[in-house]
């Protein structure tokens, strides 16, 4: 249960971040028999995204902010120019661990 809780938590992230269904599986890496068996690798991303999505939560007052900074250009490393969530949609937790450290790094800097 607490793991289904988890997926939840996740899609709603990825939905306010304004991430689409294709996109959610890209990111997720949802096959079929992902679907329908889930890996620890997605709970893995899934924890990685609530994460990011906590860390947001204390750079930024504003909700509009915390929403949208994954799907601004970023020209800070590791981005150099692109989204941050072109690193997650790689679905590569290589990746999605690399943005969360980029992000969480910032906002150990600003407090």
């Amino acid at each position: 249960m607490i793991r289904d809780k988890i997926i939840m938590d996740a899609e709603k992230v990825l939905n306010r971040w304004g991430i689409g269904p294709s996109e959610k599986n890209l990111i997720l890496g949802l096959s079929s028999y992902e679907a329908t068996h889930e890996t620890q690798l997605h709970y893995m991303k899934c924890e990685y995204i609530i994460a990011i999505d906590d860390t947001l939560k204390r750079l930024f007052e504003n909700p509009k902010n915390v929403d949208g900074f994954m799907t601004m250009k970023n020209y800070n490393q590791p981005f150099c120019g692109a989204r941050p969530i072109d690193l997650l949609l790689s679905g590569d937790i290589k990746e999605i661990e690399k943005a969360w450290e980029a992000i969480n790094a910032v906002s150990r800097m600003s407090f």
